[in-house]
């Protein structure tokens, strides 16, 4: 008992830790911090070019199998209309990986939701990045709602999350 006790403290401890993932400057430490990153298509995206939508902002690899596992429900909340009509923007984000191998994987799986690439570990690194897959909920004001480190079961439990930034 003492055990899981002091295992959901550390638990605990880490995820207060990662709430702080803004490398800006602002007085809000939940403010997500602003980025460029390119997507497979070539086109550079700011993220603060997102301002005004909720954003769903996944860091995950090729490579990591909860990763892969959670992929087709991040592509179903994608292509599912009641998310699009609330203006919900999804950036997956591979770090470190080539383009090439980033794009295989999405052909291979018939994906069709925007994935851009973290080359140079930058962004990762900004927002703190220690596990994979690692998912943010941000609200249209910027303001990261909550944080989720490892893979979704579900499409529900996604969407469950999205409640709280789509309202």
């Amino acid at each position: 008992m003492i055990k899981r006790l002091v295992l959901w403290i550390l638990i605990i401890a880490a995820l207060v830790g990662i709430t702080g993932c803004s490398s800006n400057n602002s007085a809000d430490s939940n403010t997500a911090a602003d980025f460029t990153v390119r997507g497979l298509d070539g086109k550079a995206v700011t993220f603060s070019q997102m301002r005004g939508h909720p954003i769903l902002l996944n860091f995950w690899a090729t490579w990591c199998p909860p990763c892969r596992a959670e992929m087709p429900f991040l592509d179903e909340i994608y292509r599912d209309k009641q998310w699009s009509d609330r203006g919900l923007v999804i950036m997956a984000i591979s770090s470190g990986e080539p383009e090439e191998t980033i794009a295989q994987y999405v052909k291979e799986n018939g994906l069709f939701l925007p994935v851009y690439q973290d080359i140079t570990h930058k962004v990762s690194n900004d927002y703190r990045i220690q596990y994979l897959p690692t998912t943010f909920f941000i609200d249209k004001n910027g303001i990261i709602k909550s944080i989720k480190i490892g893979a979704f079961a579900s499409k529900q439990e996604i969407e469950s999350g999205l409640a709280r930034i789509t309202q």
